[in-house]
């Protein structure tokens, strides 16, 4: 297993690779999402990411709006974009799911005594077990997270751990640290964990449903097709593609 910064490339690895491209959030609940693409689309579908930000960060009716200069600067983040911009990388996200969806969360309701980044580094172990285990048979798996400065020390430990603890017969494991628009992809993990988050909190303690009557639900139909899971580490409640949820 090998750490390192990122580099454009690292999008291109042996065939039969995959990218696993990682976030984390705090709000409302602490959780981490994995998305994992195929190595041989990786570059591809980085091109379409980038090309959707000129696009939009070219759009004059926007101009003087504090959320769209940031994001002007910034790239694609999905709780300070403006709705116009959210709108559009949502409908990107419908129309290319070349890429799958791991999310596991916690309310800290079974724990309640552990902090926030105890329980972030628990959702982030069970979560690269699950992907690890899940594509124990390719040559590589690249882990990218976006840098969080001093937590990725704490990244970096998971992984190992993670991998350690998976790496019978499994592939080679490589961390990576980037950062917004390096490379552009990491907009999607940013982009899918909000939306999760929204719709799951919406649902409450009731099943979980799609709505069409509420944007949470739409917004999630976006990224139902390329969801694998999503688990939560205080109970049972497991949510797959097609399982667990009511229409």
């Amino acid at each position: 297993m090998s750490t390192t910064g990122f580099d454009d490339s690292d999008l291109h690895d042996p065939a039969g690779s995959v990218l696993v491209l990682v976030d984390e959030s705090y709000s409302p609940f602490v959780a981490a999402a994995a998305i994992v693409i195929e190595s041989s689309e990786a570059r591809r579908l980085n091109a379409d990411v980038e090309a959707l930000y000129t696009t939009w960060r070219r759009t004059f009716y926007l101009d003087g709006l504090p959320s769209f200069e940031e994001f002007r600067r910034r790239g694609f983040h999905a709780s300070s974009d403006p709705r116009e911009v959210r709108s559009a990388f949502v409908d990107f996200l419908a129309d290319n799911l070349a890429f799958k969806t791991f999310i596991v969360y916690s309310d800290g309701s079974s724990m309640p005594e552990l902090s926030e980044k105890q329980r972030l580094m628990m959702v982030l172990d069970r979560l690269l077990r699950d992907v690890l285990r899940t594509y124990h048979g390719r040559p590589k798996v690249t882990v990218l997270f976006e840098s969080a400065e001093d937590l990725n020390k704490y990244f970096r430990r998971v992984a190992t751990r993670a991998a350690t603890a998976t790496r019978r017969h499994g592939p080679e494991v490589q961390v990576m640290f980037g950062m917004k628009r390096e490379p552009s992809l990491l907009a999607l993990p940013d982009y899918v964990l909000h939306v999760f988050n929204q719709w799951r909190t919406r649902q409450g303690d009731e099943p979980a449903v799609l709505d069409p009557l509420n944007f949470e639900s739409r917004f999630f139909r976006s990224i139902e097709g390329s969801l694998s899971v999503a688990r939560s580490i205080d109970g049972s409640r497991v949510i797959r593609r097609g399982f667990g949820i009511q229409r």
